[in-house]
């Protein structure tokens, strides 16, 4: 479970595999801004919270980076600096959101299963492509696909 820590500023850290990552300072907090101005325009446009999330997340990285939401094989495998730094947002950003909510629940149990931001974007986004009503769905192969790299 990523690291959040209050003391003595706000950081993100995880160890992915070996390599530890760590959002703070400056950097965390653009992030944090522009999550914040991306989410409230967002809401307005959006009646599901979770879409409105996960997009500000990816307006927040592109604001900050300028460059797109990172390709899905580095999201998958986790491999470059600039995809576990997304994930790390999303998984810190999503543990402060869920501190603030149920301050006095045990939300942490909730998030001991593994998910990826991919994960989750895959549950959000649909993609169905069709053809006169008949089509593929491209989120169950996406599914299927996890499930066995598990």
């Amino acid at each position: 479970m990523p690291i959040v820590s209050h003391t003595p500023r706000l950081r993100f850290e995880y160890d992915y595999s070996g390599k530890t990552t760590v959002l703070d300072g400056a950097e965390l907090d653009i992030l944090i801004r522009q999550f914040i101005l991306h989410n409230s325009q967002e809401l307005k446009k959006h009646a599901n919270v979770m879409d409105s999330f996960l997009l500000s997340i990816c307006f927040a990285y592109q604001s900050l980076y300028g460059r797109d939401v990172v390709v899905q094989g580095e999201l998958r495998d986790l491999f470059t600096p600039d995809a576990r730094k997304l994930d790390l947002f999303y998984k810190g950003m999503f543990i402060l959101l869920c501190q603030a909510l149920y301050p006095d629940e045990d939300w942490e149990k909730k998030l001991r299963k593994k998910v990826t931001f991919l994960e989750v974007l895959n549950e959000v986004i649909t993609l169905k492509p069709n053809f006169f009503g008949i089509g593929i769905d491209l989120n169950a192969i996406f599914k299927r696909f996890l499930s066995r790299k598990s």
